[in-house]
């Protein structure tokens, strides 16, 4: 079995003595993030702060207020923290590690920056989700200085798209945020409640994935979609 390891002072993930792309390099290239911009005070206390509450989280100490509102989303006992892998598509390898995996197929992300940044944490997530089997459900947990903490549905993208994001990672290019726009439609979810598993004190459902596909529904019944040119529709 292949031997990966980091290397903390070049913040360079090697598996096999080869150096590989970390997820981070390549959601930060295919997005065309760009930090040097930054004031380095700003982008130092921001570092800080988020190294402050993932440690918060993973430790159990829980002394930072968002630290205690990421732990009430969480099932603490299911969940495996800072899990580091890997995952190869045809013969390009790269490696990251993740937040939170919960259970066998939930993975959480810890996001403290002030804004969204959909297109982002989608290719990240999804560049997560494939080093390691299972995984069905993306979830960010947003926690900026703002204090208006929220849970945000990532979307599982299909193979095709995965390998869009590759291509673009080795040929230098960007994806904007026509990359989401253009993902392949969700597939029908049914509506029947299905136990995975049921223990003392934890219930494991699709319940979360039934509610994730009437939301996804519900967007096209928004007011906003129906003008009078299309008000036939509306009725229906």
């Amino acid at each position: 079995m292949p031997r990966l390891s980091y290397n903390d002072e070049k913040h360079e993930y090697d598996l096999d003595s080869i150096v590989i792309p970390s997820v981070t390099q390549i959601a930060q290239a295919v997005t065309g993030k760009d930090l040097s911009k930054i004031p380095p005070k700003i982008l130092q206390a921001a570092r800080a702060r988020g190294v402050e509450i993932h440690a918060d989280v993973e430790e159990g100490t829980l002394k930072t207020r968002e630290a205690q509102w990421i732990n009430e989303q969480l099932s603490r006992e299911a969940c495996q923290f800072e899990v580091m892998g890997y995952a190869t598509i045809g013969d390009f390898f790269y490696a990251g590690r993740t937040d939170i995996i919960e259970g066998e197929y939930r993975i959480y992300d810890i996001k403290s920056q002030s804004s969204d940044d959909l297109l982002y944490w989608t290719i990240q997530l999804n560049l997560y989700r494939l080093m390691y089997q299972g995984i069905q459900s993306l979830k960010v947990l947003h926690v900026p200085n703002s204090g208006n903490y929220k849970v945000i549905d990532i979307q599982v993208l299909p193979d095709e798209k995965i390998n869009e994001i590759i291509e673009a990672f080795k040929s230098g290019k960007t994806l904007d945020d026509s990359f989401l726009s253009n993902s392949v439609e969700h597939e029908e979810v049914s509506l029947d409640l299905i136990v995975y598993e049921k223990n003392i004190g934890t219930l494991t459902t699709n319940a979360q994935a039934i509610l994730e596909a009437v939301n996804r529904k519900l967007e096209s019944y928004k007011p906003e979609n129906y003008t009078e040119e299309n008000i036939a529709e509306a009725k229906k």
